[in-house]
């Protein structure tokens, strides 16, 4: 399937209001809406629990300057919901793809990142599991 075909809406101004559309998609009856937003509940999936001493950094989505910060060992659990979270790439027309960030203290050297997709909006839930190896 190539994109080259694919459709987007744009505001009045040129900007892209969402982005691929495949050319077989109805447009009828679509609704815009002026913010967009979802509820996120993450929860974390432990395949490595680390090393007692070990401390587990997350940032929060809804404000990613708040560092929600875990005691290893880890173990598998819901840990927070982001509510109204306002996704910062562009809408696609099935979704967006979205991340969320974390590292381990003591430093690992590495900034982990975990990759998921925000396709129920307005209120709606998207649940993320955060696999930690």
């Amino acid at each position: 399937d190539t994109r080259q075909n694919w459709m987007k809406l744009q505001t009045g101004n040129g900007n892209d209001l969402m982005q691929e559309i495949p050319p077989t998609g109805n447009m009828e009856n679509v609704e815009v809406f002026a913010t967009v937003f979802s509820n996120i509940k993450v929860s974390l999936n432990i395949i490595n629990p680390h090393n007692l001493g070990d401390t587990f950094i997350i940032k929060r989505l809804a404000n990613p300057t708040i560092e929600l910060r875990i005691s290893c060992p880890l173990s598998s659990k819901f840990i927070y919901t982001a509510v109204d979270y306002t996704p910062v790439n562009a809408i696609g027309y099935d979704g967006t793809e979205d991340y969320i960030a974390y590292k381990f203290i003591p430093d690992t050297g590495f900034d982990y990142f975990s990759r998921f997709k925000i396709n129920k909006y307005c209120g709606d839930t998207v649940y993320v599991t955060v696999d930690i190896k």
